[in-house]
């Protein structure tokens, strides 16, 4: 079996039974890892958060195109 280089997700080969717990695995890996990045939303050129609550008026109007 091979294995993913970031998460270290379970890749099973040609040649390898697929066990479902793998891929439960691999679900509960993947399901973690989203959920630190929905709680870490910050935009790394503004340093504040996604939610548009975050910035001024003049801000929002910048982000839109305005």
């Amino acid at each position: 079996m091979k294995y993913t280089g970031n998460y270290n997700l379970k890749k099973p080969e040609g040649t390898d039974v697929v066990n479902v717990e793998d891929f439960n695995d691999n679900a509960d890996i993947i399901d973690q890892q989203l959920k630190v990045l929905d709680s870490n939303k910050v935009d790394k050129v503004s340093g504040k958060g996604l939610s548009t609550n975050d910035y001024t008026t003049a801000e929002k109007d910048k982000l839109s195109g305005i």
